[in-house]
């Protein structure tokens, strides 16, 4: 037969880190050119110039590959200048070519 025992019960402290709260997250950046706003939806059978020329399944594929784009330039970027730190200021800019 099993015995029934109460739960323990702790008393939790809030410690005042973390959560929703005023102030909190990280703070804009001035002189930052571009609005991070929504960009318009992307077909999959027009090509994109972005200083080079890309293709991408739809926005999100397109987002994700400059991201990671981004962050290899840089690598490669930082290694060969000894430094450290991003290398790409501002999000990219992207014109759908129709033609």
């Amino acid at each position: 037969m099993r015995r029934k025992t109460s739960g323990l019960q702790l008393e939790l402290r809030h410690s005042g880190w973390g959560g929703k709260r005023p102030g909190a997250g990280r703070k804009p950046q001035t002189g930052s050119g571009i609005p991070h706003l929504r960009r318009k939806g992307l077909a999959s059978r027009f090509p994109c110039h972005v200083h080079l020329l890309v293709e991408a399944k739809d926005s999100d594929a397109l987002g994700r590959g400059m991201k990671s784009l981004g962050a290899r330039l840089a690598r490669a970027v930082n290694r060969v200048f000894a430094r450290s730190g991003p290398v790409l200021k501002d999000r990219y800019h992207h014109v759908v070519l129709k033609t």
